[in-house]
């Protein structure tokens, strides 16, 4: 299965509809189809014909891609979960400190 988890942000980094042409579906561009660099969310799991698979959040109900998206062709959205606390946490030099 997928690496990935329900509710992850992933960034679809392969939109080329001919990546999986053994899979036993059409790509069809319906105008729901994912787009490179676009961040996307992890709504289901799930795996076709060995290819394990993500559906999306953004594209529920409205693509008939309701299959899902090879996971291949996405990597998690990383994000910098902090603040400036982190920069309050560094030693100030004393020359550097207000007086």
């Amino acid at each position: 299965m997928s690496a990935f988890r329900v509710g992850q942000k992933v960034v679809c980094v392969d939109d080329r509809p001919e990546l999986y042409t053994n899979l036993p579906f059409t790509w069809v561009d319906d105008g729901f189809c994912i787009k490179v660099n676009e961040i996307y969310t992890v709504r289901e799991l799930t795996e076709v014909v060995g290819v394990a698979c993500v559906k999306l959040r953004e594209l529920e109900d409205r693509s008939v891609h309701d299959n899902g998206y090879a996971a291949s062709r996405f990597r998690p959205v990383h994000t910098l979960e902090s603040d400036i606390a982190i920069f309050k946490a560094i030693p100030i030099p004393s020359e550097f400190e207000p007086s």
